[in-house]
């Protein structure tokens, strides 16, 4: 039997009576089995970290990229009530309003040419408020203002009022009607025991006074206040 013996000189492997295959570094075409070991390591660490993510240079991506697939946040959606509003038109005055629906109109009582209404708030309600306003003719007397107007109001109102009444005025101030000048007069007064809150606005037109008397209750004046002066910002004379 011949002698085997195997010795590894630097990278050559070589066995008695077998042919002899040498791997040496630098040798033209020959690959030094260390390389081939590193670059199997270097393609496994490759697919490792594909599998895992760890190359993931996108943002994140869910599998389905229909949005229909994406979770939204829950958000409560908040309805909106709007009130609607019915239009009132006058020829004969020359005026246009609108007011809301649920508000009632009268013709022609209480010396308006039309006063609208605040729905009844329940069987406790004792008291309606409501917005009226009368048309007088001044085109005979050129020299009367705004401020005239507001100030007979308040004179002749006062004069009509019982001293039981104890109408007081608690403010005056401008304001416009229909891009026009006007005058606010604020009062309180008692009716029938019952405290009330009024607003009076007047303005001049082309010789026509136009004057609007908002009524409540004096606990009740400022939660209807908001319509009243939604009626009158809508007014086309």
């Amino acid at each position: 039997m011949k002698k085997l013996s195997a010795y590894f000189v630097g990278t050559q492997y070589k066995q008695s009576g077998s042919p002899r295959f040498r791997f040496r570094f630098g040798e033209a075409g020959v690959i030094s089995p260390v390389i081939i070991v590193i670059g199997v390591v270097i393609v496994i660490i490759i697919v490792i970290s594909i599998a895992s993510g760890a190359f993931k240079f996108s943002g994140s991506v869910s599998k389905n990229n229909d949005q229909s697939s994406v979770e939204q946040p829950n958000v409560a959606v908040k309805e909106v009530s709007v009130s609607k509003n019915k239009t009132y038109t006058n020829s004969a005055s020359g005026i246009n309003l609108e007011y809301p629906e649920a508000w009632n109109i009268k013709e022609g009582v209480g010396g308006f040419v039309a006063s609208f209404h605040s729905p009844q708030a329940g069987s406790n309600d004792s008291y309606t408020e409501y917005l009226g306003f009368k048309v007088i003719d001044t085109s005979s007397k050129p020299e009367y203002t705004v401020a005239t107007i507001a100030d007979l109001w308040e004179s002749q109102t006062k004069k009509e009022t019982k001293g039981d009444a104890a109408f007081t005025v608690t403010d005056r101030k401008s304001s416009t009607v229909a891009g026009n000048e006007a005058k606010d007069i604020e009062y309180t007064f008692k009716f029938d025991d019952l405290a009330l809150k009024g607003l009076t606005r007047v303005t001049l037109v082309n010789g026509k006074a136009y004057i609007f008397q908002y009524y409540a209750a004096e606990g009740d004046y400022n939660k209807y206040l908001p319509d009243v002066e939604s009626i009158l910002s809508s007014v086309k004379l």
